[in-house]
Parts: C-alpha cells; sequence; structure tokens
C-alpha cells in the first residue's frame, strides 16, 4: 500500500512532469520563441500579414485536423475532470495543439498555455490506460499532466501546480490533489530549465524596492487585472451568444482583420508588435525604457 501511494502520489507524476516539461518545451521554444521572433523582425508592415488570415487557418485545422470544436482547448481539461465519461481523446490533441499554434504563428494575442495543460493531462490520461489506477488515482495523475503543462509554458512551477488544483472551480480548490500536482509542475520545470532554460514574462534584475509606492502599484495592478479578467469574460460570454448569427469562416476572417489592424497599430505606437503571443514582446518593450 505504502509503494502503490508513493508512486501514485511522486514516481508517476514527476515522470508525467518530465515527459510533458520536454514536449511544452519544444513547442514553447520553436513557436513562441524562434518562429515569433522570426515574424517580428519581417520588414516594414508584413508582420501584420498572417494576422489576417491566421484564423481562417485555425478554422481549417479545426474542420479537418480535430475535427471537433467543442469542447474548446481550453474546456477540455475542465470537462474531463468533473465528467469521467467524457474523457480527453487522444488523437485530437495534436490537431488542438496545431491549431493553437496556427493562431499564435499568425501573430495571435494568445500563448499555448491550453494545449499545453491539454498535452499533460494527455499523457496522464496514457499512464491511467497502461497502468490501470484507481479513478481517484486516475484524476490525479490528469490533474498532475495540467499542472506540469502550464508550469512548462509559463516556466513557473507555483502558477502550474494551482492551475491543476483551481482551473476546474469557480470557488473551490482540489487540495487533495497538491502533492502529485506540485510534484508534476516542479518536474516540468525542472525539464524545461535543463533543455531550452526559463523564460519569465517579468524578469526582475535585482529585489524591487518594497516601499508604500510598491505595494500601492501591486494593488493597482491586482484590481485592474481582475477587472480586466472579468471584462474579458463577459466579452467572451457575449461573442459566444452571438456567434451562431455568422457563419465561422465570415467570423474568423473579420476577426483575422481586427488582429492585423491591431498589430499594425500597435506597433505604429511603439515600435515594437506588442500585440503577438501572450505578452513576452510587449513585457521586453516595456522594460526596454525606451517608450518616446
Amino acid at each position: 500500500m505504502i509503494v502503490r501511494r508513493f508512486a501514485g502520489q511522486i514516481l508517476v507524476p514527476a515522470a508525467i512532469g518530465v515527459g510533458t516539461g520536454a514536449v511544452v518545451a519544444a513547442l514553447s521554444l520553436l513557436v513562441e520563441e524562434r518562429a515569433l521572433r522570426a515574424l517580428a523582425e519581417l520588414p516594414a508592415a508584413l508582420p501584420a500579414l498572417p494576422s489576417s488570415f491566421c484564423l481562417l487557418l485555425t478554422l481549417l485545422v479545426v474542420r479537418y485536423v480535430t475535427r471537433a470544436s467543442h469542447p474548446t482547448t481550453s474546456e477540455v481539461f475542465i470537462v474531463a475532470y468533473h465528467d469521467a465519461k467524457t474523457p480527453i481523446v487522444l488523437r485530437q490533441i495534436p490537431g488542438r495543439v496545431l491549431g493553437a499554434a496556427t493562431t499564435v504563428l499568425g501573430g495571435g494575442s494568445q500563448g499555448l498555455e491550453s494545449p499545453s495543460a491539454l498535452i499533460g493531462a494527455g499523457l496522464g490520461r496514457i499512464l491511467g490506460a497502461r497502468f490501470g489506477p484507481t479513478a481517484d488515482e486516475a484524476r490525479s495523475w490528469m490533474v498532475a499532466g495540467a499542472s506540469a503543462g502550464i508550469a512548462a509554458v509559463f516556466s513557473s512551477p507555483g502558477v502550474g501546480a494551482l492551475y491543476g488544483l483551481e482551473v476546474p472551480f469557480r470557488r473551490d480548490v482540489d487540495a487533495r490533489r497538491l502533492i502529485p500536482a506540485a510534484v508534476a509542475a516542479a518536474s516540468a520545470y525542472a525539464t524545461r530549465v535543463a533543455l531550452v532554460g526559463a523564460r519569465q514574462l517579468v524578469a526582475f534584475d535585482g529585489a524591487p524596492n518594497l516601499d508604500a509606492t510598491f505595494a500601492l502599484g501591486c494593488v493597482l495592478v491586482t484590481v485592474g487585472s481582475g477587472v480586466g479578467a472579468r471584462a474579458f469574460s463577459l466579452g467572451t460570454e457575449w461573442l459566444r451568444s452571438v456567434a451562431h448569427r455568422s457563419k465561422p469562416w465570415v467570423r474568423a476572417a473579420l476577426a483575422g482583420a481586427v488582429l492585423a489592424a491591431l498589430a499594425w497599430s500597435g506597433h505604429a505606437l511603439t515600435g515594437s508588435w506588442i500585440t503577438f503571443g501572450p505578452g513576452y514582446v510587449a513585457a521586453d518593450w516595456l522594460a526596454s525604457g525606451d517608450h518616446a
């Protein structure tokens, strides 16, 4: 019993973390760093051009590669967590990852967090099918995999562990799975660092000055982020409610035009493609201090 519990709580989550960390590290390096950087280095306004058709390309991937649009990639783990009768469909994972990559490669303002979590949760499901754990252990391994994916893509084991425990709920956490989630997240982070190095969104050059101004700034940023997240959520719900009024390819084309316009406008104002990717370009621009 002790050996089985140790394997289920430590050894298997660690293996899930290493495997997930390696895959996500390679994906992040190729898509978010090399390919997106190459796009941003194109001359004149050319980097904004792929944004105009990247969502059409993503739609083609959803239709003909993934062959499934519901639930969305960001919801697959949540649905599988709550409903054992709706497991993660492993054959859909490559298409879902490709669909996210085409959006990012076109300059879309998103990252690879959802497919990364799905890769990890999918690996947890594969091991669950292979070793025949109990239902509770299988869910723990799926949570561990999702945590590992987020830890690797964000280079943050803390954020990864909390993701797997908290994201399936609105006002609760699955504290019982803290150990496997933390082990998998730490293993994924260590694997990424060993393979390609860490990449934080914001890096401090030395310790910040912990004074009243800094504390007030943190409070304002926190409140602003919460309000912005709520507004984004409400906007997403509204867009879903009106989505049926037009055809998918029309929505993808219009959204692509908006992305291209935002990309061009951001570059015209800042001299940097600040709308590209999950925020690394914008963070680098802010940190540079060259905002004249």
